[in-house]
């Protein structure tokens, strides 16, 4: 999961929490991030690692032509 640290929305603190009930996740923190996660400076970066995981760990299917195009 990614989570900015100064979401005004939903506390960081329980992204913390969320992620001690999940021992196999990873929790993505945005410096200085507001609940708007997809304005932050590190957001491409922090997404490709998040679909990176999903890809590894879910078995998902998914559509690299758009990922590429949305992302």
């Amino acid at each position: 999961m990614i989570h900015g640290e100064c979401d005004n929305d939903i506390p960081y603190t329980q992204a913390v929490q969320a992620k001690a009930g999940m021992p196999h996740a990873i929790l993505i923190t945005q410096p200085n991030g507001t609940h708007s996660c997809q304005f932050h400076t590190d957001w491409k970066r922090n997404f490709a690692q998040q679909i990176a995981f999903a890809k590894k760990h879910c078995g998902m299917e998914y559509d690299q032509a758009i990922l590429d195009k949305v992302y």
